[in-house]
C-alpha cells in the first residue's frame, strides 16, 4: 500500500494553475475545431482512493462513454475522460449542432464517436501538455480510444493494462459548453505508484496543507 499523498498549499496552487491552463487550451482548440466558442468551466481537483473512481462516474455498473489513453515518459499512467450516456449524447449534439441522441442509447454513429474521441484527444493532450510545462516532466500521451461500457469495466481494463498502481487517483471535474447547454465530465488520472508523487514533487513547495479529498 502506498502512503497517502500530502500536498502543500503551493503545490495545490500549482496543480490548479496547470490544470486551469490546460482546460483553457482545450477550450480554445475545441472552439477552433468547430468554428464557434466552446466554453469550458474552471475545474475542481481532488485526490481520491482509486477504488472510489467508478462511484464518481455514477457507479461501477453505470454505462459511460469514455476516451481512454495511456501516458508514458517520465511517468506511467492512464487518463480517462468520462461522460454518462445522457451527457455524452448532449455533448455530441452541442458540438455537431444537431439534436441530441437517445440519452439511454449505447449506440453512437461514426461522426458522434469521432467527435467524442476528438474531445478526449484535445482535452487530455492539452491538460498533459500544460502539466508538462509546469513540472518539466516528459509526458507523452497515446492516441485515445473511445469505449462505451460500464464504468467499473473500463477502470478494470485500465488497471490491468497499467499494472500496479498507487492507492490514489487525481480527479478533475470540468464543464463543457455554455450556460443552458453545459455538460459535466470527469477526468481521471490513474497513476503508477510513483507517478502521482512525482508530479506533486515537481510542483514544488513545502508548507503542508492536505488537498481536498473525498475521504
Amino acid at each position: 500500500m502506498s502512503k497517502s499523498i500530502v500536498i502543500t498549499r503551493a503545490q495545490y496552487r500549482g496543480a490548479r494553475k496547470a490544470v486551469s491552463e490546460g482546460i483553457l487550451r482545450a477550450g480554445q482548440s475545441l472552439s477552433t475545431m468547430v468554428g464557434r466558442e466552446i466554453g469550458m468551466g474552471t475545474p475542481a481537483i481532488k485526490v481520491v482512493p482509486v477504488r472510489d473512481v467508478p462511484g464518481l462516474a455514477g457507479g461501477p455498473e453505470t454505462t459511460v462513454a469514455a476516451a481512454y489513453l495511456g501516458i508514458s515518459g517520465d511517468i506511467s499512467a492512464h487518463m480517462i475522460l468520462c461522460f454518462d450516456l445522457r451527457s455524452a449524447h448532449k455533448l455530441v449534439g452541442y458540438l455537431l449542432e444537431k439534436a441530441p441522441g437517445d440519452p439511454e442509447s449505447l449506440e453512437f454513429d461514426f461522426m458522434s464517436r469521432s467527435a467524442l474521441s476528438e474531445v478526449g484527444n484535445v482535452t487530455c493532450s492539452s491538460l498533459l501538455n500544460a502539466l508538462s510545462d509546469h513540472t518539466g516532466l516528459a509526458i507523452r500521451p497515446s492516441i485515445p480510444v473511445l469505449v462505451v461500457d460500464m464504468a467499473g469495466a473500463i477502470l478494470s481494463a485500465a488497471l490491468a493494462e497499467l499494472g500496479p498502481v498507487g492507492d490514489e487517483a487525481m480527479v478533475i471535474e470540468t464543464v463543457f459548453g455554455q450556460e443552458g447547454e453545459a455538460v459535466n465530465g470527469h477526468l481521471f488520472l490513474l497513476p503508477s505508484p510513483e507517478a502521482l508523487a512525482t508530479i506533486i514533487n515537481h510542483l514544488g513547495a513545502r508548507a503542508k496543507c492536505p488537498i481536498e479529498s473525498s475521504r
